[in-house]
This record gives structure tokens, C-alpha cells and sequence, in this order.
């Protein structure tokens, strides 16, 4: 049997998500929301990128907008589906919209703030604010989602184990 292999896995450990952009968010949300533990790892505020200004999560840092509304359009179909997929991330958009035509657009310090405290206090997710400097051990189920304000020290790991730049 490979050390990676679930069955190595206790039950009760938890899940590992690393990162608390919107894909970590999200990811944590449905794993707790499905019923699994989730330890959250996020380095802000003690290590931030370039881009962020914030220690919440999710942080928009390019743009408030998600994008056309419209179900003809890509961004307005995949918030539908989302929608129907009990997304936190776009309820919480939702709920925080700003008038922006056609698309849905955010006050970013409230949504963050929001999505911050949903995790936090969901009690099947703990929070770790530290920087994750090594990729997950065998046997630890993970969802990397550092994108691309990944730490440099993570991203060597990554380097290293996938032999890419």
C-alpha cells in the first residue's frame, strides 16, 4: 500500500488547505461543509505577498468585479452554477455586491471580512495564521491553493518535488 494512501489516514485528522485566497476559501468551506475537519493555513498577516493589504481572506486584490452576471456570458454561468453548488464565496459576493452594471462587484473590505468570520467560526475549521514552508507529509489529504502569490519557500518545495521551474 502507498504511503500516500487514504486509507493511512485517520477519520478524524484533518484535511489540509493551504491558502486563504478564493479557491482555499471555497475549498475549506465545502470540505467543513460536507462534514470533514479542515485545518485552514494561511500566512497573512504574518507573511504577506507583494499584492495583498489585508489580512482577511480572499482578498481581491486585483479587482472587486467576478465578472458579467448574465448566464450568457462565462463568468455570469459559472456564478450561476455556483450558486447552485452552495458556493460561499459567491454567496458572500452576493451579499456584499456594490452597484457595477451587468457584473458582480464587491465592497472587498466587507466580503473579505465576512468570509474571514464564516471560517473562523465554522467549527469544523481551524485556522493556523503561519506560513506552510513544506509541502504536506504522506498521508496528509491536501488542497494546495497558493496560486500565484505563493511563499518562495513553498514554491522551492514545489520546484523541487516537480522538477519544474
Amino acid at each position: 500500500m502507498s504511503p500516500l494512501s487514504p486509507s493511512h489516514r485517520s477519520p478524524t485528522d484533518p484535511l489540509l488547505v493551504i491558502g486563504a485566497g478564493l479557491a482555499g476559501t471555497e475549498a475549506a468551506w465545502q470540505i467543513a461543509s460536507a462534514g470533514l475537519a479542515v485545518r485552514l493555513v494561511e500566512m497573512r498577516p504574518g507573511r504577506r505577498s507583494p499584492a495583498h493589504h489585508s489580512a482577511e481572506f480572499a482578498e481581491l486584490v486585483c479587482s472587486n468585479s467576478f465578472g458579467a452576471l448574465g448566464s450568457d456570458r462565462a463568468a455570469g454561468l459559472l456564478q450561476t452554477e455556483l450558486r447552485q453548488l452552495g458556493s460561499l464565496v459567491i454567496a458572500t459576493a452576493d451579499h456584499h455586491a456594490v452597484p457595477a452594471g451587468g457584473a458582480l462587484a464587491v465592497d472587498r473590505g466587507r466580503y473579505g471580512a465576512a468570509l474571514t468570520a464564516a471560517l473562523e467560526n465554522h467549527p469544523l475549521v481551524t485556522v493556523e495564521r503561519r506560513e506552510q514552508l513544506e509541502l504536506p507529509g504522506p498521508g496528509q489529504i491536501a488542497v494546495l491553493a497558493t496560486g500565484p502569490l505563493t511563499s518562495d519557500a513553498l514554491a522551492e518545495q514545489l520546484r523541487s518535488f516537480t522538477g519544474r521551474e
